[in-house]
C-alpha cells in the first residue's frame, strides 16, 4: 500500500510518542554502534515482534527497541496486528537515528526479494515446449497474460489463442478462466505461450488416428531402434541407420521414462532395441524396458552419441536379438568419444582449473583438455584419445560451427594423423560444438 513521506513520519513521530526514549547509557551506546554497522550492510536480521503500538509493532535489536510499521510486515495490507504479537521476522534497518532514538525496521524489502527470486527461479524451470495449465489473468487487444503461479505469467498472443482469426482475445478468453498453453519461448524471463499450438496437436493427433483406423493394423516388425539423438544433423545420420523413433535429448534435457515408454508404445516390434547414448538416461531407459510386458525391450547402454551409431553399424539383421544384443553391447567398449564445450562457471575438476568461458574437452572418463582456443581444446583432446589402434575419427560438428570451419578442422586432423581416416558431419547438436569418436 502506497504511503506519502509525510505519512511515514508523522506515523513514526506517533509511535515513538507511545514506545518513549531510551536510557543513552554504555550499553545503549554500544548497542547503537552494532546497529550503524548492521544498518551500513543493510544486514538481514532476525527479530521477534514483542509489542504492538500505533500503526506497528516494536522488535528489538541488540536490545534496543525497533518500530517495523504495519506497511512494512508484510506485501500486503495488514488491518489486524494482533497475529502479528510473538512473531518471528526477517528485517532489514531503514532508519538507525542513535541521537532521536529512532530504529526503523522492515520486513517487506526481504519478503520482495524472496518473492523475485522464487519468480526468477521459476521462470528458469519452464522450459521451451512444456504444457502447462493456469488461468487468464489480465486481456489486453492484442492478447492475454495468463497466471502460471508463483508470480509468473505468460503472453498468449492473439494470433496464439485459437486456431481461427479472432479480433479480440475476448472472443474466446474471459478472466479467470483456466486454460492449457504450451511454452513457445522464454527468453530473457519474457514467456510467450500458445493455445493453438495444443489445438494444431489435436488436431494431428486425431487426423493421424483417423488414418491409421483407414489403413488397417500395422505389421509387426521383428527388430526395431529408437534411440535418443541430439541434433538435427545427428538424426539424419540415425535415421539413415534404421532407427524407427528419435527422442530428443541433450545436455538440458534427458528424457524421462515417460518419454521412453511413449516411443515403445509408437514401435512395432517384436524386439526393440534402446538406445539411450547418454550415461544419465541409461536408468530412465532400463526402468522402461521392466514396465513393458508385451514386447521384449533390450537397452543398449550406449553413454554417447558414437557408441549409439557404432552399435547400430553393427546390427545384423540374420542374427538373433541376443547376438545382435551382445555384438554391439561388445562394439560400443571399443568407441572412444569426446566433446568439445564452454565452461558456465570458474571451477577446478579433476586438479585442472577451469574459468568462466574456458573451452573443455569431455572424453568418456571427464574433463581431460581445457584451453582458451576452441580448436586447440578439440587436438589436445584427441591426442589422448588416439592411440597405434586407432583406425577412424568421426567428427560432428554442431549448430555453431559452419561447414567450412568444420572441414578446415577436419583437415587439419587429417594432417595430424595421416594413418587414420577423418570423417566430417553435420550434427546440429547445441552446446557441444564437437562430438568425436575414434575407433
Amino acid at each position: 500500500m502506497a504511503e506519502s513521506m509525510k505519512d511515514f513520519e508523522k506515523e513514526l513521530e506517533e509511535s515513538y510518542k507511545v514506545m518513549g526514549d531510551g536510557e543513552k547509557d554504555t550499553d545503549t551506546l554500544l548497542a547503537w554502534e552494532k546497529i550503524k554497522e548492521l544498518y551500513a550492510e543493510q544486514a538481514t536480521l532476525d527479530v521477534t515482534v514483542s509489542g504492538i503500538v500505533n500503526k506497528g509493532v516494536i522488535a528489538l535489536v541488540e536490545g534496543i527497541r525497533g518500530f517495523i510499521p504495519a506497511s512494512r510486515l508484510s506485501l500486503s495490507h495488514v488491518d489486524d496486528l494482533n497475529p502479528w504479537l510473538g512473531r518471528e521476522l526477517k528485517v532489514r534497518i531503514i532508519t538507525a537515528d542513535a541521537e532521536n532514538d529512532k530504529l526503523v525496521l522492515s520486513a517487506r524489502e526481504i519478503l520482495k526479494e524472496e518473492r523475485d527470486a522464487q519468480k526468477k527461479l521459476k521462470v528458469a524451470e519452464i522450459k521451451e515446449g512444456e504444457v502447462l495449465t493456469g488461468k487468464v489473468e489480465t486481456i489486453k487487444d492484442y492478447g492475454a497474460f495468463v497466471d502460471l503461479g508463483d508470480g509468473v505469467s505468460g503472453l498468449v498472443h492473439i494470433s496464439q489463442i485459437s486456431l481461427d482469426r479472432i479480433k479480440h482475445p475476448s472472443v474466446v478468453l474471459k478472466e479467470g478462466q483456466e486454460v492449457q498453453v504450451k511454452v513457445i519461448g522464454n527468453k530473457d524471463g519474457k514467456i510467450s505461450l500458445s493455445m493453438k499450438a495444443l489445438l494444431q496437436e489435436k488436431e494431428e493427433e486425431e487426423e493421424a488416428k483417423k488414418q491409421a483406423e483407414q489403413e488397417g493394423p500395422v505389421e509387426e516388425k521383428d527388430m526395431a531402434f529408437i534411440s535418443v539423438s541430439i541434433g538435427e544433423g545427428i538424426n539424419e545420420i540415425f535415421r539413415s541407420l534404421g532407427v524407427d523413433e528419435i527422442i530428443e535429448g541433450g545436455q538440458t534435457m534427458n528424457p524421462s521414462t515417460e518419454d521412453i515408454l511413449e516411443a515403445i508404445e509408437k514401435v512395432h516390434a517384436k524386439s526393440i532395441f534402446i538406445l539411450p547414448n547418454n550415461k544419465n538416461i541409461i536408468l530412465a531407459a532400463n526402468q522402461a524396458a521392466t514396465l513393458v510386458k508385451e514386447k521384449h525391450v533390450i537397452v543398449i547402454p550406449t553413454k554417447t552419441v558414437p557408441q549409439g551409431i557404432a552399435a547400430l553399424i553393427n546390427y545384423i539383421p540374420e542374427n538373433t536379438p541376443q547376438e545382435n544384443e551382445a555384438a554391439m553391447k561388445a562394439e560400443i567398449e571399443n568407441v572412444k568419444s569426446g566433446q568439445v564445450t564452454y565452461a558456465v562457471r570458474d571451477t577446478i575438476i579433476n586438479e585442472k582449473e577451469i574459468k568462466r568461458g574456458d573451452y573443455m574437452g569431455i572424453g568418456d572418463s571427464g574433463i581431460i583438455s581445457v584451453g582458451k582456443d576452441r580448436d586447440e581444446t578439440l587436438k589436445e583432446m584427441l591426442s589422448k584419445l588416439v592411440d597405434e589402434d586407432s583406425a577412424l575419427i568421426s567428427l560432428y560438428y554442431g549448430d555453431e560451427i559452419t561447414e567450412e570451419e568444420a572441414e578446415k578442422v577436419g583437415a587439419e586432423l587429417g594432417e595430424l594423423y595421416p594413418d587414420l581416416d577423418v570423417e566430417v558431419n553435420y550434427g546440429g547438436q547445441p552446446v557441444y560444438y564437437y562430438v568425436i569418436s575414434v575407433e
